[in-house]
């Protein structure tokens, strides 16, 4: 499970890994790029340099979901009982979840980073509550912010905040963060104040991420030290790294990843491909040892103006063989971690 978890998180950093563009402000997006972006995306604060999209009811439908779901359960006790977790709390599925938008700011503190999370559910609020306590594993407390009503969920690293912004019949919408300066600024955006769509380097990537309808979206700006690192290692083919990265993943049929990263100059995105198709060989030959040559193989790219487009489409049993292949990376299932909130055993 380690293993799983260390490479989610190495796939999160790429994405947090690569933009910069004129854009024009929020008004000028028309109600169609604005509707793709998600309900949510109003709330993320103007200082956000992450912004991630999921649309849990659309992946949870899907028979990819199913099959990645019923492996991960049967393979680790520690994802079945989360599973259960949360099947108990938060509505018997995570659909009802609806659709998630987080916002990450750049500074860290006490190994967090700033977060902010819109949540637009299919669920009345007494539901959400439940589903919190679930995957927190504490009461919660009532509070006030600034004169609003929330509720405190403390832990060890600090706690969630989290505050009711909406009901409707289909459901209630919520905003969540790990620090109450966060909280604050997603209330001055979702009120029409500052936001990510206000912000000129971060909102022309959040409209193309939003192109397509895709199920799960991110969009992150590039720290230097990770541009620099790349140019570095094209040994100076790269007159600059990618300013943003842009990934889009599709879940009907299979499962289609797309990562754009944004370039100063087409000398740059023709240099960056290179770089790429260079990694991509030597990293297939290295997965033949886990019989995975192939699905690395079958990563595209190409260079279109000052923009690199990289896709990979996989079947859902070349998805089972990955999974697989994560698996066999321990040598015992009882020597790796356990599951992030859960005790060892998963119990």
């Amino acid at each position: 499970m380690a293993s799983l978890v260390r490479l989610t998180f190495f796939a999160a950093l790429a994405v947090v890994a690569f933009s910069a563009c004129r854009q024009p402000d929020d008004r000028q997006l028309t109600a169609d790029q604005l509707r793709q972006l998600g309900a949510g995306i109003a709330a993320m604060p103007q200082t956000a340099v992450v912004v991630l999209r999921l649309d849990l009811q659309a992946i949870a439908s899907t028979p990819l979901a199913a099959t990645v779901g019923q492996a991960l359960r049967a393979r680790h006790p520690g994802v079945a009982a989360l599973a259960t977790r949360l099947a108990t709390g938060c509505g018997g599925s995570i659909a009802q979840l609806g659709e998630v938008v987080v916002g990450v700011a750049a500074s860290r503190e006490m190994g967090a980073y700033p977060t902010v999370i819109a949540a637009h559910t299919l669920l009345p609020s007494e539901s959400v509550v439940s589903c919190m306590r679930a995957l927190t594993g504490v009461p919660g407390e009532a509070a006030v912010l600034d004169d609003l009503p929330v509720l405190f969920f403390s832990n060890a690293g600090g706690g969630v905040w989290m505050m009711q912004t909406g009901q409707t019949a289909r459901g209630s919408q919520w905003l969540l963060a790990n620090r109450q300066d966060m909280l604050r600024q997603a209330v001055v955006a979702a009120r029409g104040g500052p936001s990510v769509l206000s912000n000129s380097r971060l909102a022309p990537q959040l409209v193309v991420a939003g192109q397509g309808n895709a199920p799960l979206w991110a969009v992150g700006l590039v720290p230097p030290g990770f541009a620099e690192s790349l140019r570095v290692r094209s040994q100076d083919r790269l007159a600059n790294g990618p300013s943003a990265l842009i990934l889009r993943v599709g879940v009907r049929g299979g499962l289609r990843v797309t990562v754009i990263a944004q370039m100063a100059s087409a000398a740059d995105a023709n240099s960056l491909k290179l770089l790429i198709n260079d990694e991509v060989g030597a990293l297939s030959m290295a997965a033949q040892a886990w019989r995975l040559g192939r699905l690395v193989a079958a990563i595209e790219v190409e260079a279109v103006g000052t923009t690199v487009v990289a896709n990979g489409t996989y079947s859902e049993r070349e998805i089972e063989q990955l999974l697989a292949a994560i698996d066999n990376s321990w040598p015992n299932q009882q020597d790796a971690p356990p599951t992030p909130g859960l005790p060892p055993g998963g119990t």
